[in-house]
């Protein structure tokens, strides 16, 4: 059992260097300051054992030219799902609100004559991120 989780782990690490030669190939050609890379170590997360092998902090802010990692709660695979999912266009949501509303993560309020008929929340789309960033705020502060 112990070889088979070493060769599973291999082919985990190869997987993240193929995603790293991809992210590296189509990430947008952008400058990042010395200002702006010493604010990104200093906001580095520590990465857990099962953590990509590269440096993820850089390729996120080149993608979304924010630093998602300062903001608590962040992790390594929540930035991947994003990655995924949205591609380098974080901006085309106008406010948080709009953002946090395509990602299910606020309710759906239905009110009728100033009455709430229902709030429930949608389930059906983006599960996957609502799961990873509903996960930010399950921390100790």
């Amino acid at each position: 059992s112990l070889d088979f989780y070493r060769l599973y782990e291999g082919k985990i690490k190869e997987c993240d260097g193929v995603i790293e030669t991809f992210l590296i190939k189509y990430a947008p050609p952008i400058e990042i300051s010395v200002d702006e890379t010493k604010r990104l170590k200093a906001h580095r997360k520590r990465a857990d054992k099962h953590a990509p092998g590269f440096n993820l902090s850089h390729l996120a802010y080149q993608y979304f030219q924010t630093d998602l990692f300062a903001v608590l709660g962040i992790s390594y695979n929540t930035v991947l799902c994003l990655l995924t999912s949205l591609g380098h266009d974080i901006h085309k949501f106008p406010n948080a609100k709009s953002f946090a509303c395509w990602l299910g993560l606020v309710p759906n309020n239905k009110v009728s004559g100033g009455k709430v008929i229902s709030n429930r929340r949608s389930s059906g789309r983006n599960t996957i991120n609502r799961q990873g960033l509903a996960s930010c705020g399950q921390f100790d502060w």
